[in-house]
């Protein structure tokens, strides 16, 4: 793997692109296939989402303050 390749990984991967390729790459599933596959990855990302927001809204927050 080049390092350009490596670089595009590794931001693919921060942006969590590849969790929702699957996605894109079988637009062919059901209906129900696609509702379990975005709620699997809606409890991929909930850890991480939630850390976002508590830092974004932690400082604005004026009752914490």
């Amino acid at each position: 793997m080049t390092l350009a390749e490596q670089k595009r990984q590794t931001i693919n991967d921060g942006f969590f692109i590849t969790l929702f390729q699957i996605l894109v790459d079988n637009p062919q599933m059901t209906a129900t296939e696609a509702m379990l596959r975005a709620q699997e990855k809606g409890q991929l990302l909930a850890p991480t989402a939630g850390r976002i927001q508590a830092e974004f809204l932690g400082d604005s927050d004026p009752a914490r303050n």
